[in-house]
């Protein structure tokens, strides 16, 4: 894995954290799983949902964002973690790598590079979620200490004028 460095994330980084996401969370995303399972078409495709989303944490100040750069200067992954000094419990809302680098050990070494930025943050713990559709990650996490804690389920209504739920 050499030739590999794990830097904070810049401006000029944010189209191409964009265009990665894209890739590794293809098949796995919530929204791609409600795009694919609702029999009407929905207004924004599941990508735009999920870029949508991720900027939200790009830009929340609370966030941070550390990728893993080849020499050359091709982000080839990264992570993003929140801190909540309130709760004192960090937060790992994203972390992918690309595919063509997956196995060598890039996502262990920007996951454990996030949770040591977590730790110097002040937080006593650190939070990471996945979906059921991503078993890679389901077995995985375990195996770095994370210990699963909690299963939520998505509900998903579809609301149109015809079916109103309350009275007037």
């Amino acid at each position: 894995m050499s030739g590999v460095t794990i830097r904070p994330m810049t401006d000029g980084d944010r189209d191409a954290v964009l265009d990665l996401s894209a890739t590794t969370f293809d098949g796995i995303a919530i929204d791609q799983q409600l795009s694919e399972r609702s029999n009407t078409d929905l207004s924004t495709g599941w990508a735009e949902r999920f870029t949508i989303s991720l900027e939200r944490h790009l830009d929340d100040s609370r966030s941070r964002t550390y990728l893993a750069v080849e020499d050359g200067g091709r982000i080839v992954g990264y992570v993003t973690v929140v801190v909540d000094t309130t709760t004192e419990v960090g937060e790992i809302p994203y972390l992918a790598v690309d595919d063509d680098h997956q196995d060598r050990g890039i996502g262990t070494r920007l996951l454990t590079y996030g949770m040591d930025e977590l730790r110097r943050a002040g937080m006593s713990h650190a939070t990471i979620e996945t979906v059921a559709a991503n078993e890679r990650c389901r077995e995985w996490y375990p195996t770095l200490g994370f210990k699963e804690y909690a299963r939520q389920v998505m509900y998903v209504r579809e609301l149109n004028d015809q079916d109103e739920t309350t009275e007037a």
